[in-house]
């Protein structure tokens, strides 16, 4: 009897276990039909005309996309070049998404404005497969397809990306003062701005005090006061949460003197700090996979 429930919990274990393996694993089927060497997408507004032609050459490796009015027609710019692994991707993708197999038109009827979309594969073979939509389309699969054709070309090319895809998401803030007839709090009195950022292959680094130098004049804060800066999670909508913030000081100068951190921590509800005039202050959000955010602001004032 011993024997047949270790048997029975053996390979009970064995299902579950199969089943944690798959569990939040998507994984995209391998296209293995005729080479595709070249995908074309098209957009026009019906509101004025201006269309955009995005080509992904598979031969050459290279995405060249171009916007237009109707009859002046520009040369196509070349955006970015591709490997083949990464083609691969974008091609599987596109693929088990159902891009490939997209029916020939779709309309909406009774809209006399609004846009239109036209997409054209062609095939090593000389084939051609083409759709083309009028206020209508099949978002859904557009929807599935747009982050790997955002990673491979580097800028939207079809469809709507998830929020915070792009960029990193940045938690609320507000900044305090205290007076004799109660308190103030605004996010008006120092104007705070994305800095660096390290967020799904995208990357941008800025120099901070150069970057302050351009917002400080927009400061609506007074030496009459103290401030206090205060950082909220309350209404953060992204999954990804931050595993730490921290929070650094400098002299108001280009070589950012007496750096300083003033806190540093997990993920929190609500956070602030003591202020002090004429400082650069940057706060960063540090993601898992080396990703990361920085927000500055400066408390100068004159």
């Amino acid at each position: 009897m011993k024997k047949i429930m270790f048997s029975i919990f053996i390979s009970l274990t064995g299902i579950l276990l199969m089943g944690c393996e798959n569990i939040g694993i998507e994984s995209n089927r391998e296209y293995q039909g005729v080479d595709i060497i070249q995908i074309t997408y098209i957009t026009e507004d019906y509101n004025g005309g201006y269309k955009e032609k995005k080509v992904l050459d598979f031969l050459e490796n290279k995405y060249y996309s171009a916007g237009f009015l109707p009859d002046e027609e520009v040369p196509l710019e070349l955006k970015k070049t591709f490997n083949d692994e990464e083609e691969k991707v974008l091609i599987d993708a596109c693929y088990t998404n159902g891009l490939f197999d997209l029916e020939e038109k779709y309309e909406e009827s009774g809209i006399i404005d609004g846009g239109g979309w036209h997409l054209i594969i062609e095939f090593a073979d000389g084939t051609t497969k083409k759709s083309f939509g009028d206020n209508a389309g099949p978002s859904e699969i557009f929807r599935k397809c747009a982050t790997y054709f955002y990673d491979l070309c580097g800028e939207i090319v079809m469809g709507s990306l998830p929020q915070y895809y792009i960029y990193p998401p940045g938690i609320s803030y507000s900044f305090e003062y205290q007076y004799d007839k109660g308190i103030v709090s605004s996010n008006d009195f120092f104007k705070v701005v994305r800095a660096s950022y390290k967020w799904n292959k995208n990357e941008s680094v800025e120099e901070l005090y150069f970057l302050n130098e351009t917002i400080k004049g927009k400061n609506k804060a007074t030496s009459m006061y103290s401030y206090k800066l205060e950082l909220f999670t309350s209404n953060y909508d992204c999954d990804e949460k931050f595993t730490e913030i921290t929070v650094r000081k400098y002299d108001y100068n280009s070589e950012l003197t007496n750096e300083e951190v003033i806190y540093k921590g997990k993920w929190f509800r609500y956070l602030d700090l003591d202020l002090e005039f004429n400082k650069i202050y940057v706060y960063e959000l540090s993601f898992k996979n080396n990703d990361y955010v920085q927000y500055t602001f400066n408390t100068y004032v004159e």
